[in-house]
């Protein structure tokens, strides 16, 4: 049992809204390899053809439209947007996209031609420079396209006796090209992740190593100043790079694009995959709204977003709204729960199903963990939460939609949850603001006394200004810290 309190300060600023994609739009930005040079004939066989006819096999993939930009001999210099000898080619691509629904994503290869002893320009690029590049292409692409996603995949693998008629690349070179795998993750990883700009990802890091060791299988032979040398993928190369380069998009798309469920009940569920494949804990999320609507974006979707990046398989509620009958709202968790547990090993094989939620449907999250028995849920995280119903102390709106105008003492009690209590009820993790002036915090404050009278774990953060309803919204001033302690807190059971 512990219980943790915080209190900190308040600032405001703006709040970003996500909407589903109806398609993918994708730029492949690159040189030589990404251009198909090599194959039989780039415009139907080279590697961003061959991840537009992968990713279309996935049954829930919308429309993917591919423009391939990638141009032989391309550096990161020649990329450069100062330079405008190619980057032109990109938005050129981005902007006559015919689906300006879909969600645009760019996808960068470069590094092998910087990589060169002479012959491309501006090569050999020291790690500084070629990292110095790289943000100015991806900045200056996300500050046009303001909802965009960039991946950048590492180079792949050449000989160390690569020298053809146009570059000198030999042991040196491939020595710099493989010091650039870690230029990559330190612009997205580092430098990205640092400034919170999570709309860059790094795609693939396993090329190297596969076609290192199938440097035969996978490339064309061809003869060089200094001997046979392997840098273009044959056929079979292509085919092996499209499924490298196609994984990262496709789980992107997961991402992006929750799948719908319609539960027995006629409840909708939208589940988003965690972007890793294998994952301990999944989560239920109910929106708030006063049991009346569903502040289904910021108390909803854009949790779901951050958390499915963050290892869980989330799952938003769009409960039905009870209209005086408590329980609908119960009846609809309940199966979402069960469901959510049915697909455990399909969606990454999770052990534990929890249930959050903000405002009244923190209210519902409690009513499932002190209402259930064989069906609970295995924690909750509630946020500004509605727990009590009587008069007093609760969100009126809220009682008379869950309970009607006249309930009886009795219904009172059976849902004020500071009251259903047990030994038996999952640990907790609460959430509010001490000013909160919709939703009193004797709320939040009597559920987790009882919590802690039964022996329950109950980890608390109260934040003396913020008022109700923050949820996802970039205007609370510890969005950070109360996402960074529940991670934390989801990672310590």
């Amino acid at each position: 049992m512990r219980i943790i309190i915080i209190i900190a300060a308040f600032i405001l600023s703006a709040t970003t809204l996500m909407a589903q994609p109806t398609g993918l739009n994708i730029v492949f930005i690159g040189n030589s390899i990404t251009y198909g040079a090599c194959s039989e004939n780039p415009k139907t066989d080279a590697p961003p053809i061959k991840v537009g006819e992968l990713l279309r096999t996935h049954a829930d993939m919308g429309n993917v439209d591919i423009r391939n930009v990638g141009v032989s001999g391309a550096t990161t210099v020649d990329w450069l947007p100062t330079t405008n000898k190619y980057f032109k080619k990109a938005i050129d691509a981005a902007d006559n996209f015919g689906n300006k629904d879909a969600q645009l994503l760019f996808v960068i290869t470069l590094g092998t031609n910087d990589s060169a002893i002479e012959g491309p320009n501006g090569a050999p690029l020291s790690n500084e420079q070629y990292e110095t590049n790289l943000i100015t292409i991806i900045d200056t692409l996300l500050a046009r396209y303001d909802k965009a996603y960039v991946i950048v995949n590492e180079p792949i693998w050449y000989s160390p006796n690569t020298h053809n008629s146009g570059a000198r690349y030999h042991v040196e070179g491939q020595r710099r090209l493989y010091t650039y795998r870690n230029s990559v993750e330190r612009v997205v990883l580092s430098h990205y992740r640092a400034h919170d700009k999570k709309r860059v990802l790094l795609g693939d890091t396993q090329g190297w190593d596969i076609f290192k060791d199938n440097a035969t299988t996978y490339f064309v032979p061809e003869n060089g100043r200094a001997g046979v040398f392997y840098l273009h993928p044959n056929k079979a190369g292509i085919a092996r790079l499209a499924r490298l380069w196609e994984a990262p998009i496709y789980n992107l798309w997961r991402y992006l694009t929750p799948t719908k469920y319609t539960l027995k009940s006629g409840a909708t569920l939208m589940v988003y995959r965690a972007t890793q494949e294998k994952v301990d804990k999944a989560l239920v999320i109910c929106p708030g709204g006063g049991y009346r609507f569903l502040a289904s974006e910021h108390e909803g979707t854009q949790p779901a977003h951050w958390l499915s990046e963050n290892g869980l398989t989330t799952a938003v509620l769009l409960y039905h709204m009870p209209q005086g009958n408590s329980q609908v709202p119960l009846n609809d968790a309940r199966e979402a729960l069960q469901f959510m547990r049915d697909h455990a090993n399909e969606w990454g094989g999770y052990t534990k199903v929890g249930i959050m939620g903000s405002s009244a449907g923190g209210h519902l999250a409690s009513t499932a963990a002190t209402h259930l028995t064989t069906d609970a849920p295995d924690f909750h995280i509630l946020l500004y939460p509605v727990i009590t119903m009587d008069m007093a102390n609760t969100h009126k709106g809220s009682r008379i939609n869950l309970l009607g105008e006249n309930p009886t003492d009795e219904q009172v009690a059976a849902f004020s949850n500071q009251l259903r209590v047990t030994p038996q009820t999952s640990r907790a993790f609460i959430f509010f603001s001490t000013n909160d002036g919709l939703v009193p915090p004797i709320n939040a404050m009597s559920y987790a006394e009882a919590l802690i009278k039964n022996g329950v774990s109950a980890t608390i953060h109260a934040y003396p200004v913020g008022g109700h309803g923050w949820g996802f919204s970039d205007g609370f001033y510890y969005k950070k810290e109360w996402q960074s302690e529940m991670l934390r807190w989801l990672s310590s059971f």
